[in-house]
């Protein structure tokens, strides 16, 4: 499955970043699977733009994006010292997909932790007949309702949107 990102990556992102050591934290099997999950959770926005390779590329970037007026189009990113030889994926979706991999991460599944459960707006249980009561916009690292990622990932995001939504 393709990625933005590796595990490397993430790692080295976030050990300089993650001040609850919450990443470090997460088995490497939890890890691997929420920069698939990121991935797809960004990679499913419209953007603005083509993808630079054509139909034969996987993911939506890196993308050709072509600017009005008659000037010419742009590459959103293009390598070191604006190289054209080496056209890269944007420091800030890489970025996103950390965000976004991180919030996946903390927010486990089925048989999650209470803190984690807390973490995702957890408001009230019960014992009989089990249940529990979330409120999402007390969800740690609130949820963009428009684009479906963390707020964080979102911002990062946001200007290679097709409207900016």
């Amino acid at each position: 499955m393709p990625v933005y990102v590796t595990i490397v990556e993430a790692n080295d992102y976030w050990d300089d970043r993650d001040i609850q050591d919450s990443w470090a934290g997460l088995s490497s099997g939890t890890r691997i699977k929420a920069l698939q999950v990121a991935t797809d959770d960004v990679d499913r926005l419209a953007f603005d733009g083509v993808k630079y390779s054509g139909t034969e590329q996987i993911l939506q970037f890196p993308r050709f994006v072509r600017l009005f007026a008659g000037r010419k189009g742009v590459v959103w990113d293009l390598g070191p010292e604006g190289s054209t030889d080496q056209v890269v994926v944007p420091q800030k979706i890489k970025d996103a997909v950390f965000q976004q991999a991180r919030h996946l991460g903390l927010q486990g599944g089925p048989g999650r932790g209470l803190l984690a459960r807390l973490r995702g707006g957890l408001t009230s249980t019960s014992v009989g007949s089990t249940s529990e009561s979330y409120d999402p916009s007390s969800i740690h690292g609130a949820i963009d309702r428009r684009s479906g990622l963390v707020s964080t990932a979102y911002q990062l995001v946001r200007p290679y949107l097709l409207d900016a939504y």
